[in-house]
């Protein structure tokens, strides 16, 4: 009997151990990629945040592939009567997929976000390695900043704007005006692009994306890059960004 006991013992504390484990990889900043939900892990809360206003805190645990949730204040998770997901997490822990126990395929995928830069890229679908350059200056406070993001996913060079419809930049002077009309300042000829741009994008390829910039009706490029002091991964992820660099 002593012995059955032990053994017992020893299952429980390994499955303890295993769940601990389990959920430390869930604790972090989540986010899909039109900033609609987010969740917040933490050891024993999770928040839950829907269109940046509507805030869900729950109690969560884990058992094998289930998620399992208890509201404390708000709305039921996700507006919704459940208790219970499926989850799954990506080889290495940057994606993370939930749907209830009925639907029959994963609904859009969470991205685990690291900081500010982490969660715009991810906005855009991009990865973007900074280039790197000394005696930065502030970005222009005398011009309204339109910011180009120019990075890869999957491999395949992608430039695009804030705007979700404009993937190529085709239409980038309409939206260019687009953009002014709804800041405080209005429609103005003080517009300048930060192009921020992945250091390995070969230079011919990024000419062509500052001639289709030039060719507009703002000439301006304000192009963004870091360094040891200004470093863009070490800002909380929900901080509102700062851009340095140089005009070209």
């Amino acid at each position: 009997m002593k012995h059955i006991l032990t053994i017992l013992f020893i299952v429980i504390i390994f499955q303890s151990c295993k769940t601990n484990t389990d959920k430390e990889k869930l604790i972090g900043n989540w986010s899909i990629p039109n900033g609609l939900v987010e969740l917040e892990f933490y050891k024993d809360s999770l928040i839950v945040t829907e269109s940046g206003y509507y805030k869900y805190i729950n109690e969560w645990s884990i058992d094998k592939s289930k998620l399992c949730l208890e509201t404390v204040k708000g709305l039921d998770s996700f507006g919704l009567k459940t208790k219970l997901f499926d989850y799954k997490l990506s080889k290495n822990l940057d994606t993370l997929f939930l749907k209830q126990p009925s639907d029959s395929i994963f609904n859009p995928p969470f991205f685990r976000i690291k900081s500010a830069f982490d969660y715009l890229t991810k906005q855009q679908y991009l990865t973007i390695d900074l280039p790197s350059k000394q005696h930065l200056i502030k970005e222009p406070e005398s011009s309204i900043g339109l910011n180009i993001y120019a990075g890869y996913n999957n491999g395949k060079l992608i430039a695009t704007s804030d705007d979700e419809s404009n993937l190529d930049l085709t239409d980038i002077n309409f939206f260019a005006y687009e953009y002014m009309a709804v800041t405080k300042e209005g429609i103005q000829d003080n517009l300048h692009y930060n192009l921020i741009a992945d250091k390995n994008i070969p230079e011919r390829e990024l000419d062509s994306i500052r001639d289709i910039l030039k060719s507009t009706d703002f000439n301006d490029i304000f192009r963004v890059y870091t360094n040891e002091v200004i470093d863009y991964n070490k800002t909380d992820w929900r901080e509102k960004l700062v851009w340095y660099g140089s005009m070209e």
